[in-house]
């Protein structure tokens, strides 16, 4: 897939985007500048924005139908190779809802690796040089550590559209529990 034209399933941490928005900024200034919210992934890649119809949201909406909306925290910091992120809690919810979307969409590995067992979270930083990530994640402990935890809605699971000029957009919201 060339620019433009991938999609993602995440739930938008919309409570925590003030508190996370100078972090994101500093530290992740190119996914901000891209539109792309705070949040957590439930799906990425997921089906090409071409692809997504009205028959395929109305999939997402009945798989998400019996899931009932809930609060989270984020209440830890991590990091993985390349990323300083924010745990939330209770994971085992963002568990079940990526667990869902992979059993449904079985030739659509999270993050394109079939063997990856992914880590709900929320990322807050990005540095290719292992010491730059240690800095942000040392940056991201002093700073942000004391506001944790970051109370948040879960609510709904929204599909993210990247278009031709590599910018996101929020396309569709799929609310938990049929609601809305």
């Amino acid at each position: 897939m060339t620019a433009g034209g991938r999609t993602a399933l995440v739930v938008v941490m919309r409570e925590a985007e003030g508190i996370l928005a100078p972090w994101r900024r500093r530290h992740l200034s190119s996914t901000v500048e891209r539109g792309i919210p705070a949040h957590v992934t439930i799906l990425f890649p997921f089906v090409a924005a071409r692809d997504l119809d009205s028959g395929l949201v109305a999939r997402i909406r009945e798989l998400y139908d019996s899931i009932a909306p809930f609060r989270c925290e984020l209440t830890s910091i991590g990091s993985f190779p390349g990323y300083a992120w924010l745990g939330p809690e209770p994971v085992d919810r963002f568990l079940d809802l990526m667990e869902i979307a992979f059993r449904a969409f079985p030739d659509l590995p999270p993050y394109g690796e079939a063997d990856l067992d992914p880590i709900p979270h929320c990322t807050v930083g990005a540095a290719d040089e292992p010491e730059r990530l240690a800095e942000i994640v040392a940056e991201v402990r002093d700073g942000l550590g004391p506001e944790l935890p970051i109370s948040c809605n879960v609510e709904e699971v929204t599909i993210l559209e990247e278009l031709e000029d590599e910018t996101w957009r929020e396309r569709e919201s799929v609310p938990l529990g049929g609601s809305g």
